[in-house]
């Protein structure tokens, strides 16, 4: 293998950071577009969201507390009696069929149930769980409630102008967790790549 100097090592480096940081402005750019694009369509009322209260125990949504979740399956992998039994879940991961409870200890079948694609459960990793109060358009208003404003005020046609409020722990299928969040994981995992190469 061959060594390279501490300046052109430097160099390496500098390239490395510059792509990284290229490549999460562009993420953000995108993520600023798609934005800018939903603020013309008209917003859901909260009866089309699938709004979620609160977790009795006060945690945000994971797999970790979701009744569906399978820890370890017989091949020591974690699983979601809902998905594919090919699909490795982990206890961080979350998706919109979250039902609180405590996790099952072994595989069932639900006979005549086909399995839930991933891109159609939300099915994404997401450390520290989801939940109104770490979602980009939770306004905090103290004692445990917020506004949203990604949900249209009203239960009946015509719906009203944003926000509605929420409880902080509450999530719905509107959810998008802060930049800072996803950006972080993102970054963390990309220097981790390029330090194991």
């Amino acid at each position: 293998m061959t060594r390279l100097s501490g300046g052109l090592l430097a160099v390496v480096w500098l390239c490395c950071c510059v792509g990284i940081v290229g490549v999460v402005s562009l993420e953000r750019e995108a993520r600023v577009a798609e934005q800018e694009a939903k603020k013309d369509a008209p917003l859901p009322q909260a009866w089309g969201v699938v709004y979620a209260r609160p977790n009795p125990d006060g945690s945000r949504k994971s797999c970790q507390n979701c009744m569906m979740f399978i820890p370890r399956d017989e091949d020591g992998r974690g699983k979601c009696s809902i998905h594919a039994r090919t699909q490795e879940i982990k206890p961080d991961d979350t998706c919109g069929y979250h039902v609180f409870g405590t996790p099952m200890d072994k595989w069932m079948d639900h006979p005549g149930m086909d399995p839930v694609d991933p891109k159609y459960s939300g099915l994404g990793n997401v450390p520290g769980g989801t939940s109104c109060d770490v979602c980009v358009y939770y306004e905090g208003q103290g004692e445990g409630k917020g506004l949203c404003h990604a949900v249209a005020s009203g239960d009946e046609p015509p719906a009203g102008p944003p926000p509605v409020t929420v409880e902080a722990k509450g999530c719905c299928s509107r959810w998008e967790g802060r930049p800072a969040q996803t950006e972080g994981v993102a970054l963390n995992a990309l220097l981790k790549k390029i330090s194991e190469a």
